[in-house]
């Protein structure tokens, strides 16, 4: 079984320089069940202050479909900050108008 490894509302992933830091739900690591229990109760220096949790992930769902939805969500993060995101969706929303209309 796979899961993630939470603190609050922030969640753990490996960095570039191979060490553990918190950020998004969009940049979590999927991590085995055993291995995330190891990291809890032996944590590195830098994060034996924080109290994790794991968070299973629904059984649903594959680790494929998890990082799909991962860098979808990367992605649309992307897009509301450059400002693409906002013209897709006006772009089919008055697709969409017209169609009714017609």
């Amino acid at each position: 079984m796979s899961c993630l490894i939470r603190y609050n509302y922030q969640y753990v992933y490996i960095g570039s320089d191979s060490k553990m830091k918190l950020g998004s739900k969009a940049r979590a690591k999927v991590f085995d069940d055993q291995k995330a229990r190891n990291l809890i109760k032996n944590p590195p220096k830098n994060m034996r202050l924080y109290k994790f949790e794991l968070e299973p992930l629904t059984e649903g769902k594959t680790e494929l479909e998890i990082k799909q939805e991962q860098i979808l969500m990367k992605a649309t993060e992307h897009a509301k900050k450059t400002g693409c995101y906002t013209e897709i969706k006006n772009e089919n929303d008055s697709k969409a108008k017209t169609e009714v209309n017609d």
